[in-house]
C-alpha cells in the first residue's frame, strides 16, 4: 500500500472511533475523572540566604604593637624640619593616638614647646613587644623594650643644637591601646624607672656570639693562654684581646671549667652587660657592637674577692 493510501486509511479509523465515542449508548462507559489534586495554600516558606557574617575586628600582634608605639614616638621625633609657626600641633596624632589621651597630649605638649622655643627632640626609635599583646574588648595591653637615640635639633633647620650624651638604654614600657571603629590607636605609655629588658633580637643576636666566645675560650684555656689568641680574637674587642695578650702564660687546662647561667641584664643600642657562672663565682661579661657585630669587651671576676652564683 501506498504512503497516501495508508494515511487516508488511518484517517477514517480515528473518525470511526471518535463517532462511538460520541453516540448515547449506553454501552459505554463514560471516562474516569481523577479527582483534582488537594492545593496547599499555606505560604511557601522564603528561603533566605544567610546574612553576611560580621569582620572580624582587627587583631593587634606584637609586631603590629609595636610598630605603632614607634609611630607614636616618631610624630615628634620625626619632624621634618619646617619653620616653628607650622608645626601642625592639632592633627599631628590623627591615625596614631586615641584623640584627648594621655598619649596625645604628649604629642601636642612637645609640639607647641617646639613652636615656642624653636628646638624639638628628633632622632631614631627601636622597640620590640617582650610579651604577649593582651586583648579586652576594645582594649589592648603591650609590654614594650624600647630606645630612643635622639638629639636636641633646632626646629627649622634640623641641626642637633646640644652636644649632650644620650641614654640609648632599653627600658620597659608599659603601653596602653585602644581600638576604635577598624584602627588601634595608642592610649598611654607608662614607662619603667629601671633600664632592666632586653630585646630578643639582641638577646639572640648576642647569645649566638657567646658560644663561639666561650668554645674559644675554652681552646685558649687547653693551650695555656699566651699572645696567640686564635679564634678569640675574632670575637672579642681590640683592647680586651691586648689585655688577654698581656697576661703570663699559664699551664694548659685539659678540661677547661664551663661558663653557665650566662644572662644579660641591661643593653644600649651598642653595649651590652651580663653575668655567667664559672667554677662558683659570679663572671661579669661586657659587650661592645663593633662594625655590626658583638664582641666580648671585658670577661672575668670583678673585684679582689670573689662573688659566689646565685
Amino acid at each position: 500500500m501506498r504512503p497516501a493510501t495508508m494515511w487516508t486509511a488511518g484517517v477514517l479509523l480515528t473518525m470511526a472511533v471518535l463517532l462511538t465515542a460520541c453516540d448515547g449508548g449506553e454501552d459505554v462507559e463514560p471516562p474516569d475523572i481523577a479527582s483534582p489534586t488537594p492545593v496547599d495554600t499555606s505560604p511557601t516558606p522564603v528561603r533566605t540566604s544567610a546574612g553576611t557574617p560580621e569582620p572580624a575586628p582587627p587583631t593587634l600582634d606584637d609586631e603590629a604593637a609595636a610598630e605603632l608605639y614607634v609611630a607614636w614616638q616618631e610624630t615628634v621625633y620625626a619632624l621634618p624640619p619646617t619653620e616653628p609657626e607650622a608645626v601642625d600641633v592639632d592633627g599631628a596624632g590623627d591615625g596614631v593616638v586615641v584623640p584627648r589621651s594621655e598619649a596625645a597630649e604628649w604629642v601636642a605638649q612637645e609640639l607647641q614647646l617646639a613652636r615656642e622655643r624653636g628646638v624639638i627632640v628628633r632622632g631614631g626609635v627601636h622597640a620590640e613587644a617582650t610579651e604577649p599583646v593582651q586583648i579586652a574588648g576594645d582594649r589592648a595591653t603591650a609590654v614594650i623594650c624600647a630606645s630612643a637615640d635622639v638629639r636636641v635639633t633646632d626646629v627649622a633647620t634640623g641641626d642637633p643644637v646640644s652636644d649632650d650624651a644620650v641614654d640609648t638604654s632599653y627600658t620597659r614600657v608599659a603601653v596602653t591601646y585602644r581600638r576604635i571603629g577598624d584602627d588601634w590607636l595608642v592610649e598611654r605609655a607608662d614607662p619603667s624607672d629601671e633600664r632592666d629588658c632586653v630585646p630578643a633580637s639582641i638577646e639572640e643576636a648576642v647569645g649566638a656570639r657567646w658560644e663561639q666566645f666561650t668554645e674559644a675560650w675554652y681552646e685558649r684555656d687547653r693551650q695555656g693562654g699566651g699572645e696567640e689568641l686564635g679564634r678569640l680574637a675574632q670575637v672579642v674587642t681590640d683592647g680586651f684581646a691586648d689585655t688577654l695578650r698581656g697576661l703570663p702564660e699559664r699551664d694548659p687546662v685539659p678540661e677547661p671549667a664551663p661558663f653557665t647561667d650566662f644572662e644579660l641584664i641591661a643593653v644600649t643600642r651598642t653595649s651590652a652587660s651580663g653575668h655567667a657562672c664559672r667554677s662558683g663565682s659570679l663572671q661579669t661579661v661586657e659587650w661592645v657592637l663593633v662594625d655590626g657585630q658583638w664582641r666580648v669587651d671585658f670577661a672575668g671576676r670583678e673585684g679582689a674577692e670573689a662573688t659566689p652564683c646565685r
